[in-house]
């Protein structure tokens, strides 16, 4: 007669620490990247031609001239950041998951709504042509 079989053990939950960490990383090594070498591109250009910039894309353009200025801060504080989502614990770690997607778009589309006001409104006054 055969013994019988141990049970098996019981499965751990899957840790996302390490891939919530990479996320956050990826996502405000990111938003830096932009702040320091897309923004300011666009800064050029609307000085070049003399657009009103609307608060939003000031906001934009400002937080950028500020992640130029000191980059040491913002990526000390890119890196501390990303590091800490690493040792998150329990319902903080799945607040994170659910929250960094939200994050990640809300930054990006905040950035791109600013650099792209300014040029919606000479846009507008194209459909209409000469009446």
């Amino acid at each position: 007669m055969r013994a019988a079989d141990p049970p098996p053990e019981p499965r751990r939950p899957v840790d996302y620490a390490g891939w919530l960490a990479i996320g956050t990383g990826v996502w405000l090594f990111g938003t830096l990247l932009a702040l320091w070498r897309i923004v300011p591109k666009f800064a050029e250009v609307f000085a070049q031609v003399k657009v009103i910039t609307p608060g939003w894309t000031d906001t934009v353009l400002r937080v950028s001239w500020a992640a130029v200025q000191w980059p040491v801060p913002f990526a000390l504080l890119a890196v501390v950041v990303t590091f800490s989502a690493g040792f998150l614990k329990g319902p903080a770690r799945k607040g994170a998951r659910a929250l960094l997607p939200i994050l990640i778009v809300l930054t990006l589309g905040g950035i791109v709504v600013g650099l792209f006001l300014p040029l919606i409104g000479p846009l507008e006054s194209f459909g209409k042509g000469r009446r």
